[in-house]
C-alpha cells in the first residue's frame, strides 16, 4: 500500500508538470447566489450542480500548490504521503504495553508540520487568487471556501500528542534509571 501511494504521488506530480493544458480548477460560487443549477430527484433530494472555473497557467508554483483538472495537487498528495508514512512508523514502533518505551514523538511532530504548512501554503496561495476569479468572471462569481480546516487541527492536534509522547518516554527513561 505504501509503495501504490509514492508511486502515484511521483506520477501525478509527473503528469501534472509534463501535461501540454496546464490549468487550475477553482470551485466557484455566483455571488448572487441565482445562477445555480439544480435539479429536483423528488420531494426530499435534489442535485446542485457547482460550477468551476478552469484558468490556463504555466506557473509551476500554482500547479504544484493548487488542485488542477488532473486531480489532486501534488503538494497535498505529498503531505498526505508524509502523514501515512510517520503514521505507519509510529504505528509499527509502538509498544503496545508500554505506549512510552520508543520515542515516536518525531514522527508525529513531522506529521503536524507536514499539515499545518500544507493548510498555510494552500490557503495562501488560494486566497491570492480572490481578485483574478472576480476579474475573470465579470464580478459574477468568488472562490468558493475551503474545507481544509481538518489539516490544521489535526495538524495542531498531533503536535501536542507529539510534545505527550515525548514527555512520557522521558518519564519513562527516568523511571528506567531509578529501578
Amino acid at each position: 500500500m505504501l509503495i501504490l501511494l509514492i508511486i502515484l504521488t511521483i506520477l501525478e506530480s509527473i503528469d501534472v508538470l509534463m501535461t501540454t493544458d496546464k490549468q487550475l480548477s477553482f470551485a466557484i460560487t455566483p455571488i448572487n447566489n441565482t445562477n445555480l443549477a439544480s435539479t429536483t430527484l423528488s420531494n426530499q433530494a435534489s442535485l446542485v450542480a457547482t460550477p468551476r472555473l478552469q484558468v490556463k497557467t504555466d506557473n509551476w508554483y500554482h500547479l504544484l500548490v493548487l488542485d488542477n483538472q488532473i486531480g489532486m495537487s501534488p503538494l497535498k498528495a505529498l503531505s498526505l504521503l508524509i502523514v501515512y508514512v510517520c503514521s505507519l512508523l509510529a504505528l509499527f514502533r509502538l509498544n503496545q504495553d508500554n505506549f512510552f518505551q520508543t520515542d515516536v514523538s518525531d514522527l508525529l511532530a513531522a506529521a503536524a508540520v507536514a499539515l499545518i504548512l500544507y493548510f498555510l501554503i494552500e490557503r495562501y496561495t488560494h486566497r491570492s487568487f480572490r481578485e483574478d476569479v472576480l476579474s475573470l468572471t465579470n464580478q459574477q462569481y468568488k472562490l468558493a471556501h475551503l474545507n481544509h480546516t481538518w489539516m490544521l487541527w489535526l495538524g495542531i492536534g498531533l503536535g501536542w500528542l507529539s510534545r505527550f509522547m515525548k514527555r512520557g518516554y522521558l518519564l519513562q527513561q527516568e523511571q528506567n534509571l531509578t529501578i
